[in-house]
């Protein structure tokens, strides 16, 4: 039961952003990865497919992407920058950012 207004609000979001924090570390963050994310973490994504997805720099630390309500950490040998699938709190397991990095917690 959207509206145009709900749906225009929604189409003005921006895709990402990036999360800076005070130790000079940053992030970038989705809601969803912007290429097909559906079969992750049991699909394979190659390094160039995540370099080609994601915009990051060597300042990066990380990218973190929710909606599949899943918690996982995909390392690519020679990347700094990590994949990180935040989960989800309604299915008990959450990535806390914390000025160290990344930790999945369970409720």
């Amino acid at each position: 039961d959207l509206t145009q207004q709900h749906i225009n609000f929604l189409q003005s979001l921006p895709r990402g952003f990036k999360l800076n924090l005070p130790n000079g570390h940053h992030y970038l963050c989705y809601h969803f990865k912007p290429a097909d994310i559906w079969g992750l973490p049991n699909k394979t994504i190659s390094k160039e497919e995540f370099i080609k997805d994601y915009k990051f720099n060597c300042f990066t630390d990380g990218v973190l992407h929710g909606h599949l309500h899943k918690s996982f950490t995909l390392d690519f040998l020679g990347l700094s920058c990590k994949l990180y699938s935040i989960g989800s709190l309604k299915y008990g397991e959450y990535a806390l950012l914390t000025e160290t990095g990344i930790e999945f917690k369970k409720l």
